[in-house]
């Protein structure tokens, strides 16, 4: 990680180009080289020749997604394919110039060497193979009848009981944030937590609170017994998305004649509770979506977040039973997966019969990946 953040260091300050982008098209040539056409304008002709050298690599980057690979860090990767867009261009040809409204308007064909990005986004650490078994952290925020905590209870509670129920912990230190926190409560909490999480190789989060209050004491015979609740809320998050996949609310009671054993067996039982449905969802998520497990697997070029909504909608027509998710996105390309008992010829189908917007399938990778060219 040390190397990525030497790469990037100067990229965070980095001016950005006046221009504009509009339409483009990938053509993969070959394993090596891809095409890509795009209609850029700028106040110079060579602020609409950066720009177009920029979108063919940000839109080629992507393409690693369809080879069982991760982005991570997407805004520095962003940042540094923006910088140094120029050393993974071969040669760019512009077949169309026109000056307009003050505007130099180009349509140009960019030509990218996608082995020397694929190489480059490997040794700079942003390309990775996400764990079959990924590691997670927890951070809680708890409240025991009204007051903060010295010392955290719930957390390593929940973190041992999704231990027991199969996943795998981090076992080193976060101090930054704090993990007394919830990090849901900030977005800046929230990136922080994302980036020490991404940084230790951590792909899960699980973050929320704790409220335990107790709800009456009791004298039995010689001894008083102290009874008390616990509600926890816990949310799974996806550390390279900031994808939220789950959010649990349970409660636990428990009584005991020692206050503070009534207490922790309390945020045991609701954390037993939480752990059973974070885990069920993760073990149904990670390997259909992330890995690669699904039955099939659509790469969109040239989508945004709207469009992307528009093809997951027309996608479920491929059966009753289909199930499509978001598995990864980077600039304007995104990876859906596909869960469906459906045959191969009628996602094909489906993808060709699409009204809005059109859907060309450049790519075939055996039989169960598609490449499609998202019409603008």
């Amino acid at each position: 990680m040390r190397r990525l953040t030497r790469a990037v260091a100067a990229v965070l300050f980095a001016g950005i180009s006046v221009a504009h982008v509009a339409a483009l098209t990938v053509t993969p040539l070959d394993d090596k080289l891809v095409s890509v056409e795009v209609a850029t304008s700028g106040t110079t002709r060579e602020d609409a020749l950066n720009e177009a050298r920029t979108r063919a690599v940000l839109s080629t980057a992507g393409r690693v997604l369809l080879d069982n690979q991760l982005l991570r860090a997407d805004e520095l990767m962003d940042k540094y394919l923006r910088t140094y867009s120029a050393n993974f261009v071969t040669a760019i040809e512009v077949y169309e110039e026109r000056f307009t409204g003050g505007q130099n308007v180009l349509s140009s064909r960019v030509f990218v060497d996608y082995e020397k990005l694929v190489n480059d986004l490997h040794e700079k650490r942003f390309l990775y193979a996400p764990a079959y078994k990924p590691m997670f952290t927890v951070f809680m925020a708890e409240d025991i009848d009204g007051a903060s905590l010295s010392q955290e209870v719930a957390r390593p509670l929940l973190r041992n009981a999704l231990e027991t129920q199969g996943m795998r912990p981090y076992k080193g230190t976060i101090t930054t944030p704090p993990t007394d926190v919830d990090v849901k409560a900030d977005s800046d909490l929230t990136k922080s937590a994302l980036e020490a999480a991404e940084r230790r190789n951590v792909e899960l989060l699980v973050t929320g609170t704790t409220t335990t209050r107790q709800r009456g004491e009791k004298d039995y015979y010689y001894d008083k017994f102290y009874f008390y609740d616990c509600e926890m809320t816990a949310s799974l998050i996806r550390v390279d998305t900031g994808e939220e996949l789950k959010t649990v609310t349970v409660r636990g009671s428990a009584s005991d004649r020692d206050r503070a054993e009534a207490i922790r067996l309390s945020i045991e039982r609701a954390s037993a509770l939480a752990a059973v449905d974070i885990e069920e969802r993760y073990a149904t998520f990670w390997p259909r979506v992330v890995q690669s497990g699904s039955d099939f697997e659509v790469l969109l070029t040239g989508a945004d977040d709207e469009l992307i909504r528009i093809i997951s909608q027309h996608l479920n027509g491929v059966g009753i039973d289909a199930e499509i998710s978001l598995k990864k996105k980077f600039d304007t390309s995104a990876v859906l997966t596909v869960r469906t008992k459906a045959r191969r010829d009628s996602l094909i189908e489906v993808l060709r019969a699409c009204p809005y917007p059109a859907l060309t399938i450049i790519r075939e990778v055996g039989d169960k990946k598609f490449e499609v060219q998202v019409a603008s």
